[in-house]
């Protein structure tokens, strides 16, 4: 019994120790480190002094890290920022050759590269120029002796004179047992801009009868169609036709307005949610009106607020309805249609 027991126990030894020969690309295998291993950085652009660009282009800067000899274990390498004040998501991301973001790239054992690359964002901010010093690579690595790089950065902010605004009212629901939407009951919600006295600015794109989503543009420059002067102003939605929805019976719901507004040519657009004391719902027939946003122009800068002149708050202001209606109803004697 005692042999028996004996051979068991010296088996199981022989599997723990085969387990713990497995190589763990921590540096501290049991397997004999390779010697003489140096990382270096090779860039695929000129990082001979600070690299000034535009926002507007999102260009990619890829490199390259490189063992002069491939190492018996795996080897990790940090990519940081090490200065500046561009926010990582926001102004730049670090990639691999996937397009997938990462902290860090590995070259694994008995392997001698790999590859990644830093991408520039463009946002709808307008901004100083942002700054920003990328590391790559470690200042010490457990198993290799690194030659890393810094890559400095100035980005400039993107001049655009104008803003875009997409405005979404579709909506589903259950009408008789059955999903349909807003546009199938031909449903169509205009939307105008009108300035701090409630005057028409004249800016008729959102009034097209385009279902789910109308678009309108403003600018600040003088030779646009859509021009508006330094101030304040208004974005209202108007129901030019419900397709006879408020005098059906049905589960009441509500149709609220998504916007989504960005600067022409940049790939990062906001997003705002109207606030719920402006939402319309079903029971809202044709010629119901009410505010969607505000946008503020001051010294050439457009800036979108809510009714409380900021991102979060949702208090009600005076507003001259009869002015509103009267703007939508001249848009509809116009024939603005298209």
């Amino acid at each position: 019994m005692n042999k028996i027991l004996m051979s068991s126990l010296l088996a199981l030894a022989l599997g723990f120790v085969s387990c713990d020969n497995q190589d763990d690309a921590t540096g501290d295998s049991v397997f004999e480190v390779t010697e003489g291993v140096v990382a270096s950085v090779t860039t695929d652009f000129d990082n001979s002094a600070t690299i000034t660009l535009n926002e507007y282009d999102e260009e990619e800067f890829p490199f390259t890290i490189t063992l002069n000899k491939p190492s018996s274990i795996a080897t990790r390498f940090r990519i940081v920022q090490i200065g500046g004040d561009a926010v990582l998501g926001e102004d730049y991301e670090i990639l691999n050759l996937s397009d997938e973001s990462i902290e860090f790239l590995d070259i694994p054992a008995r392997e001698t590269t790999v590859s990644g690359k830093i991408k520039i964002l463009s946002d709808i901010y307008v901004e100083d120029t942002k700054t920003l010093s990328i590391q790559i690579g470690n200042q010490s690595l457990a198993n290799a002796t690194m030659q890393y790089e810094v890559v400095n950065f100035a980005i400039e902010d993107y001049d655009s004179s104008e803003m875009i605004f997409e405005l979404n009212y579709g909506k589903e629901f259950y009408y008789q047992g059955e999903m349909t939407t807003t546009c199938d009951f031909e449903y169509d919600m205009d939307y105008l801009v009108f300035d701090s006295n409630f005057d028409d600015t004249g800016i008729y794109d959102g009034a097209t009868g385009a279902c789910p989503t109308e678009s309108l543009s403003v600018s600040v420059d003088p030779s646009h169609p859509n021009y508006l002067p330094d101030g304040t102003y208004y974005i209202f939605y108007s129901v030019w036709d419900d397709g006879g929805l408020s005098g059906l019976y049905h589960d009441v719901f509500t149709i609220p307005t998504s916007v989504e507004f960005y600067r022409p040519g940049l790939l990062n657009p906001l997003n705002f949610d109207q606030e719920s004391a402006y939402i319309p719902d079903s029971t809202y027939g044709s010629g119901a009106e009410d505010y969607v946003l505000t946008i503020e122009i001051n010294s050439g800068v457009i800036s979108v607020l809510d009714s409380n002149n900021s991102v979060l708050g949702s208090a009600r202001f005076a507003v001259n309805h009869d002015k509103i209606k009267a703007a939508f109803a001249n848009a509809r004697a116009k024939s603005l249609k298209k």
